[in-house]
């Protein structure tokens, strides 16, 4: 890959035999190894980045990383928070010296944590090594071995599979429809999920923003939702941050020089998560930032074409500004240079229930249609794979063969809360699973006196969120299939005599709860979604809308999270509808919600009670001040032990 460095075998040196292998350098993998170290303090453990050989999933390097693939680090930001930073603090936020705990939320951990491959067995207190450059082709779980790109092999007694995902391509879009031209060769159409992937497609936006150009998202999920808002913004290089704030979310539309068009094929964004009321609520969010809606989509082909956009040159003798087109006869002093060809997509839409297909002109192409798992190491393995839902099967303890196990997107495990299998890819899911097999890999390797229990088995329902603003963000737990599951949605609405206002009228608090609200009940504050099965109606996912995770705040106490209150409710196995304390299936889906506290009561009586706390801890019961009692006591005390002794 251009960009990335592959090690010389014959100068670079590692462990032929190692208790603790980790393939895959992401957020699943460093969590394995943050477990094995907690569970075996003195623990050895190499990591291995990259995919299977030289592929489209290695990890390119950047120059802030050495052009070397980077250290473990955080994805969500790439498609949120990095467009919001200026380029001096973008640079920062890349060097690799920064960590988490150094205020650069980036990389898991800092470069200088990560032992040399070489210095690993020599460590007196172990470590954790990452071995960049020479990525694992090949799995044998019989010979415990593993076999490199460079050929050189590996011995290992327990194996960690956290090999994530790549992005699902779409093949008509690659090639242009009239020439075959490679499109991603030439760098019109590109795919995202890499450091290198948001570097270069924010470079592009910097250089369309000059020429007022156009960028396509194709895809309605969670990253193109994002995307679709982030590449708005424009971050004034000479102020230290863009201010995360409404007013700048309220101005966003106005600022922007570059046109963004979102594809996809749902009738609104997040269509296969949210119920109607929210998908459209979150298209019209889109659409008050600028970003161009185009629902009920398909890409048909793409092709390149002369670019016809006029272009704003300005004549030398002259010093005015005139409008030249290449299709058209210039006669001018100067005659600027032809723009660049375009991409011409052919899109067939759905409307009024009818196809309908048109051609638009645009600069570059961004696919984010998801993702599929990186189970390439399977054939070698003899791994089980899910026919389904794609990934390695595992059991119960995430052992997809003996000694070998699988943590993050390429799992695909049996869920015994919700009674189904699944497999996630959120960042949550590849913290807990990757804790939870390092756990179960160094569980042989513990002295008897500390082992209390057998391997644990996952149960933990971890949750996903979104956030495309400050006045728009939700987590989830569980199963939100919006199109194959009911939901029963309630909100604390706002009334839509005042649109724009961030405070709800008390009419509006009155009859705050509302089932399935419509978009005339004005802007939808707080809410909470229920999704059940067709059939059992039971309640199987949980999402909140516009609602922190504490219930209220207190700077040195934990405070209960509304994301555990919907885990237990799911443990619960609910069967809504059947519960005799309520006389309809409606009044226990409003008691539910009405625990989740949308109007922040249970946060206003805390807050009240704590202030009150605090004025009883300076005042006694009698009005005075407690701090001038302690002096009155002081002097008293002074004046005694001048007295003489009895």
């Amino acid at each position: 890959l251009p960009g990335l460095q592959y090690i010389n075998p014959d100068k670079v040196g590692f462990p032929t035999k190692v208790r603790y292998l980790i393939i895959g350098a992401g957020t699943a993998g460093l969590a394995g190894a943050r477990s094995i170290r907690a569970a075996d303090p003195q623990s050895r453990v190499l990591m291995i980045a990259g995919g299977t050989g030289p592929s489209d999933y290695a990890e390119p390097g950047l120059p802030e990383t050495n052009n070397v693939e980077p250290p473990p680090y955080l994805r969500p930001p790439l498609s949120k928070e990095l467009w919001r930073r200026n380029k001096a603090r973008e640079s920062r936020l890349l060097q690799t010296t920064g960590d988490i705990r150094r205020h650069s939320w980036l990389y898991y951990e800092s470069e200088s944590f990560y032992l040399k491959p070489e210095d690993l067995n020599s460590a007196e207190y172990g470590g954790v090594s990452l071995l960049r450059g020479d990525p694992v082709i090949r799995l044998d779980p019989d010979k415990h071995t593993v076999t490199l790109a460079s050929g050189r092999q590996i011995v290992y007694e327990r194996c960690l599979l956290a090999t994530g995902g790549r992005p699902k391509r779409l093949h008509q879009l690659e090639h242009c429809s009239q020439t075959g031209e490679d499109l991603r060769q030439s760098g019109y159409v590109s795919y995202f999920r890499t450091l290198a992937d948001y570097r270069r497609l924010r470079e592009l936006c910097d250089r369309l923003r000059k020429s007022n150009g156009t960028v396509a998202i194709i895809g309605g999920g969670f990253l193109g939702c994002e995307l679709a808002v982030s590449l708005l913004n424009e971050s004034d290089q000479t102020s230290p941050e863009t201010p995360n704030s409404a007013a700048a979310d309220a101005s966003a539309k106005s600022i922007s020089r570059l046109r963004v068009m979102h594809i996809f094929r749902e009738s609104a964004p997040l269509g296969h998560v949210l119920p109607p009321c929210l998908s459209a609520a979150t298209g019209r969010y889109e659409a008050s930032r600028g970003t161009e809606i185009w629902p009920s989509s398909e890409l048909v082909s793409a092709s390149i074409v002369p670019s016809t956009a006029p272009t704003l040159e300005p004549v030398p003798e002259t010093g005015k500004h005139t409008f030249t087109n290449p299709l058209q006869t210039v006669v001018a002093s100067h005659v600027p240079p032809s723009p660049p060809p375009r991409v011409r997509l052919r899109i067939r839409r759905s409307e009024l229930g009818r196809d309908i297909v048109e051609e638009v002109d645009v600069d570059h192409v961004v696919c984010v249609v998801g993702i599929e798992p990186n189970t390439d190491l399977a054939a070698s393995a003899c791994l089980e794979l899910d026919p389904v839902h794609s990934g390695f099967l595992v059991n119960a303890e995430l052992e997809t063969r003996a000694g070998v196990y699988v943590a993050g997107d390429a799992a695909s495990y049996w869920d015994p809360i919700l009674g189904f299998r699944r497999r996630v890819e959120h960042l949550n899911f590849a913290e807990e699973t990757g804790h939870l097999a390092g756990k179960n890999m160094a569980f042989p390797f513990q002295p008897p006196e500390e082992t209390t229990s057998l391997p644990q088995r996952y149960h933990y329902q971890s949750s996903m969120w979104s956030s495309l603003g400050p006045s728009l963000s939700w987590d989830a737990v569980g199963n939100v299939d919006a199109r194959n599951l009911e939901t029963r949605s309630f909100f604390l609405s706002q009334p839509s005599a005042v649109p724009h206002s961030d405070q709800t009228s008390s009419a509006g608090m009155t009859d705050s709860l509302h089932s399935i609200p419509s978009a005339d009940l004005g802007r939808l504050l707080r809410g909470v979604v229920f999704y059940l099965t067709p059939k059992e109606k039971r309640l199987v996912g949980v999402l909140l809308w516009n609602l922190p995770d504490e219930l209220y705040t207190d700077e040195k106490y934990a405070a209960p999270g509304r994301l555990n209150l919907a885990r237990s409710l799911l443990a619960q196995r609910l069967l809504i509808g059947q519960n005799p304390n309520f006389d309809s299936a409606e009044a226990e889906l409003t008691d539910l919600a009405s625990q989740f506290d949308l109007d922040g009561e249970l946060a206003r009586d805390y807050a009240e009670l704590k202030a009150f706390m605090e004025s009883q801890t300076k005042e006694e019961p009698n009005g005075e001040d407690y701090s001038k009692s302690d002096e009155k006591l002081t002097e008293t005390t002074e004046k005694d032990q001048d007295l003489p002794s009895a």
